[in-house]
């Protein structure tokens, strides 16, 4: 084996940060660290990101771009502020930008087409059946939501049980009596 000469991490670094408690593969031995909000969350990660410069001051160098997906359109732009307002001149010198892919940027759009989105990962996920997302076109809930759209969507929901629609894969009881 050898060093690769032109390997991108020797001009590139990245840094993954999941948040807030609980999101992917973090967690946190403090329960009520799972109880959280957007301005929570920021906080907790200027505080983590600000620490974590200090034990590799190596990187205090390096540009830094805040960057992130899906819903890291609320909370990657609150990061930002919370570093422009921390007064640490060194951090906010180091920051360059953001970046973010497929964000959502509004809450009202998002609520608009959440229960669609829900639907179709539902469908996609073998947790509905075909005939309850074809209803949902047909009768184009996704453009025109009505109150036999919302009986079809909370009837899915009912048949699915408890889930956390962030992570349809955890046994929603189990997750919540540990608190």
């Amino acid at each position: 084996m050898s060093i690769n000469d032109q390997s991108w991490n020797r001009i590139a670094n990245v840094l993954w940060i999941e948040s807030p408690a609980g999101v992917g593969f973090s967690y946190s031995n403090t329960s009520t660290d799972y109880y959280t909000n957007n301005n929570k969350t920021a906080a907790d990660n200027l505080v983590f990101l600000e620490s974590w410069l200090e034990l590799f001051p190596q990187y205090k160098s390096n540009a830094l771009f805040i960057a992130g997906e899906s819903y890291a359109g609320d909370y990657g732009p609150q990061l930002v502020l919370k570093i422009l307002e921390s007064g640490n001149t060194a951090l906010i010198n180091q920051l360059q930008g953001m970046m973010l892919g497929n964000p959502v940027l509004s809450c009202a759009a998002w609520k608009q087409h959440q229960k669609t989105i829900q639907l179709e990962l539902f469908f996609w996920h073998g947790l509905v059946p075909i005939r309850t997302l074809n209803q949902w076109r047909e009768w184009k809930c996704d453009v025109n939501p009505t109150a036999r759209c919302d009986k079809l969507y909370y009837e899915a929901e009912y048949a699915i049980g408890p889930f956390d629609p962030d992570d349809l894969y955890t046994n929603e009881y189990v997750q919540f009596s540990q608190l």
